[in-house]
């Protein structure tokens, strides 16, 4: 059982950081094309956001090899920017109307440090779970009866073993002038030994 969560969770943590990696990937192949420019605040579109709060949608200018744009998007701040700050602008130069106000951005970032996360927690969790032994405690009924069979086998088969080998810490009867708990019998030499 452990062995197959094991496996499932180092399969989501795969599968998770492989799609992360991959749109990071496309985000950082799809703004290569992008060239990143500074721009200056012409006008602030009071609107709101979804809680109903006031929000701020700056319009900023920006030049290209074509001449001056403007770049207006659904970025909204909830502190006002002033007319003439300066903000970086991204853009398409073959289609300069395709812009993004604030740059290139963190977000392939995120993704990368997002699925080396996930990968690292869900692959580590699972390889802590395929290490893990299943105790008798862990299983269903059924299979608990055979594991404890099967090591009830595996101690009957050491016990069998360690009874067949020789014992080399047996008394044997090499040293017949070594001291013993019994009184020698000769009356000799042993006896001075066994006093």
């Amino acid at each position: 059982m452990f062995k197959k969560v094991g496996l499932l969770f180092i399969g989501i943590g795969v599968l998770v950081a492989a799609i992360t990696w991959t749109i990071a990937t496309l985000i950082v192949v799809g703004n290569s094309v992008l060239i990143e420019v500074d721009g200056n605040v012409v006008e602030v579109v009071n609107t709101r956001n979804s809680d109903n709060d006031p929000a701020y949608r700056p319009v900023v200018a920006f030049e290209t090899e074509g001449g001056p744009r403007l770049c207006e998007e659904n970025f909204t701040a909830t502190s006002k920017p002033v007319v003439g700050d300066a903000m970086s602008v991204s853009y398409d130069p073959e289609n300069p109307s395709d812009c993004t106000i604030g740059g290139l951005g963190w977000m392939h970032w995120f993704l990368y440090g997002f699925g080396a996360l996930f990968l690292v927690g869900f692959g580590g969790m699972g390889w802590v779970l395929l290490r893990t032994r299943e105790t008798p405690q862990s299983l269903g009924h059924d299979r608990r009866e055979e594991v404890l069979r099967q090591r009830v086998a595996d101690l009957e088969s050491e016990v069998q073993r360690l009874h067949n080998e020789p014992n080399d810490s047996e008394p044997t009867d090499d040293y017949p002038n070594y001291p013993s708990s019994q009184p020698p019998t000769d009356g000799g030499a042993a006896e001075s030994t066994w006093r």
